[in-house]
């Protein structure tokens, strides 16, 4: 994926490559739901390679009915951070205040 970038750094790379002047950019913060950054592997399914740019993941095997189950309980449970953690166990959920 390379470096991170700002996004308000490709925002006006964005307007200035249109030609266009008195665009302004808007900051209204995080949606909920929103991330800062994302992480595409979880460190016990990477495997390291002869390239220390290239690592490979595990694959994950899981039962389609088990997992079709735990996301209708989803949907209907009151504690749905609970039901989540069981269906996705590295979701560390952090609640902004």
């Amino acid at each position: 994926m390379g470096e991170p970038i700002k996004l308000v750094d490709l925002a006006n790379k964005m307007i200035e490559l249109s030609g266009k002047e008195n665009i302004e950019i808007e900051f209204c913060g995080l949606r909920p739901g929103e991330k800062l950054y994302e992480e595409l592997l979880i460190n016990d399914s990477d495997k390291k390679t002869d390239y220390e740019s290239i690592t490979v993941a595990s694959p994950t095997r899981l039962d389609i009915n088990k997992l079709n189950g735990q996301i209708d309980n989803l949907l209907v449970v009151e504690n749905k951070i609970d039901a989540l953690k069981q269906i996705v166990p590295e979701f560390n959920h952090k609640l902004n205040i």
